[in-house]
């Protein structure tokens, strides 16, 4: 059983009725929870379009409008750099998939760079005032990217597309496109992921995290709106040996958001889509989403041995090259030592 917070939650996203007395009612727990699944900006967007006034949710836009606008600037500022870096996630799936960067909450700046740019970018980095949040030694062995902040500002450099204890995709792998970030009457011309490697990206995204509402809300609206090469995405997925990735997170966003199946699903192995049936049937239902899935972040690490678990991956080189470091940083991440994200 799911609570009656949650159901409203998922009717709101889902576009269904429901009982705006009882949304009034528990509103605050309603605000508190889509918060917590990153989903209260895209809430608020859908309660004014069904003209509800919630002054939690309106106070809730106005302080995400304000983040937007610091990150719009410093994305101004960035591109303005001379590097060459790829947009992920964030603004660029707010702006292509959602058609508005306020609709969608605004996180990190997250840049995919060229491994050779790596020092010089971090310098630039630094001479402007960055300083970089304290990583474990597990992630300094084997992460994907290295955090900066100035201020209230939060950027994410990234030398590999995401998580590598799940896959090793790099810059020179990923296939682009321009697109017009637009805030106000400004607008800022950078480079982003073509759709079919935002489905990949957000897909093996989603594993790190270990299946939230919030990406696979985002996968849902990259489905929706958005034309994907059918040819090309079944080509990148079994390149990089992510086609359960791939299945399981469309699977599990179609199934919470009543979409229609695309129908590349048929060009892979019956037992491969049936097995990714039953995981997304699992990982998307409400039980999981709101109940089981808070379990999984109780003990240090217990979300990635999940996530591995169900992706059928078990990079044995990769874990036991950081064997050595995980008493202490158990013990640390236990702590609340390190910053985590759920």
């Amino acid at each position: 059983m799911i609570s009656k917070e949650d159901e409203i939650i998922l009717k709101i996203l889902c576009d269904q009725e429901f009982d705006e007395k009882t949304f009034k009612d528990f509103e605050y727990q309603i605000f508190t929870k889509a918060k917590r699944y990153g989903v209260s900006t895209q809430i608020f967007s859908e309660l004014k379009k069904r003209k509800i006034w919630s002054e939690i949710f309106y106070f809730d836009y106005l302080l995400n409008l304000k983040k937007i606008k610091n990150n719009f600037e410093t994305l101004k500022f960035l591109s303005k750099s001379g590097f060459d870096f790829v947009l992920l996630k964030g603004f660029s799936v707010a702006q292509k998939y959602y058609g508005d960067l306020r609709i969608r909450h605004a996180g990190d700046i997250d840049l995919l760079i060229k491994e050779s740019d790596k020092d010089k970018f971090l310098n630039f980095l630094f001479e402007s005032g960055f300083s970089t949040i304290p990583l474990s030694k597990i992630k300094e062995k084997i992460g994907h990217a290295i955090q900066f902040k100035n201020g209230n500002i939060s950027v994410g450099v990234h030398t590999w597309l995401c998580d590598r204890l799940f896959v090793d995709i790099k810059y020179e792998d990923v296939e682009t496109e321009y697109t017009k970030i637009k805030f106000k009457n400004e607008y800022i011309k950078v480079k982003t992921l073509s759709s079919e490697w935002d489905i990949i990206e957000l897909s093996c995204h989603l594993f790190q995290h270990a299946f939230p509402l919030r990406i696979f809300l985002d996968i849902s609206k990259v489905i929706l709106n958005s034309h994907q090469n059918a040819v090309k995405l079944i080509h990148i997925a079994e390149k990089f040996k992510v086609v359960n990735f791939l299945l399981i997170g469309v699977l599990g966003a179609v199934k919470v958001f009543g979409l229609k199946e695309p129908n590349w699903l048929g060009e892979f192995k019956k037992s491969t889509v049936l097995y990714s049936r039953l995981v997304s049937s699992f990982v998307s239902s409400p039980f999981f989403l709101f109940r089981l899935r808070d379990y999984l972040f109780m003990i240090p690490y217990q979300d990635k041995i999940f996530a591995l678990s169900v992706a059928l991956r078990f990079p044995f080189r990769k874990m036991s090259i950081l064997l050595p470091d995980f008493p202490k940083e158990f013990i640390k991440r236990l702590k609340g030592e390190y910053i985590t994200t759920n």
